[in-house]
């Protein structure tokens, strides 16, 4: 959130965002947190490839411009409990 502020006051220009940074610009961008949504890489560049100028002109109308992407893991859900499914 710093690096936000940062670049909203101007004091950076750019910033690396995780997808969950990337929905403060932008909402729509939550879609790419949901847990278990990908199974693969494949599956997430499949998505991008079709997503892509949306998620580009949903951050520009909001004053940003998206430089690229970049994969850092998939979500999980974690519990310090034994679950039972």
């Amino acid at each position: 959130m710093d690096m936000l502020r940062k670049l909203k006051i101007g004091q950076i220009q750019g910033v690396a965002l995780t997808s969950a940074g990337l929905s403060t610009l932008f909402k729509e961008m939550d879609v790419l947190q949901v847990p278990f949504l990908f199974q693969t890489y494949e599956e997430v560049d499949v998505t991008l490839r079709k997503m892509d100028s949306f998620f580009r002109k949903g951050l520009e109308d909001n004053g940003h411009v998206l430089l690229g992407w970049s994969e850092v893991g998939f979500v999980y859900l974690m519990s310090t409990v034994p679950l039972q499914v």
